[in-house]
């Protein structure tokens, strides 16, 4: 299935993974690339916030658990700037409760570690078309 073809953001603002693992960072780019996406990536938020365009994020897709600042930090800390981003969470040392705070806060979805490829493009692809026609979160 091609789920590029559905998203009208395909290829013009990028996502930006931030992922502290390479070789998961890759994977998710890798990933997104196959599906048409333009893709940056960061191995920390710190990074990603000294770096970043924050205007021109369409969809932040994080680690939960990161050397310095989470990557629920992160997300809090863009809504607080009021700059409210699309956000994916991944985690290897995911428990539910942290899976509910995560969404009653507003991050669109929760994945533990290793993340079904279908279901990220699906969430990718949910995500893009509700902040296009303005919807809140999954």
């Amino acid at each position: 299935m091609n789920f590029s073809a559905r998203s009208p953001h395909a290829g013009r603002i990028p996502h930006r993974v931030i992922e502290d693992d390479a070789s998961v960072r890759d994977a998710i780019k890798e990933l997104l690339r196959a599906y048409g996406f333009r893709v940056e990536v960061y191995a920390s938020a710190e990074e990603f916030l000294a770096t970043a365009a924050l205007d021109h994020v369409s969809c932040l897709i994080t680690d939960l658990r990161l050397g310095g600042m989470s990557g629920l930090d992160l997300y809090r800390s863009l809504t607080g700037l009021g700059r409210p981003t699309p956000t994916i969470l991944i985690s290897g040392y995911l428990d539910e409760n942290t899976r509910l705070q995560a969404l009653s806060e507003g991050v669109n979805c929760v994945f533990g570690k290793p993340v079904p490829a279908d279901k990220l493009i699906a969430c990718v692809t949910e995500v893009l078309g509700r902040s296009s026609n303005g919807a809140g979160p999954l």
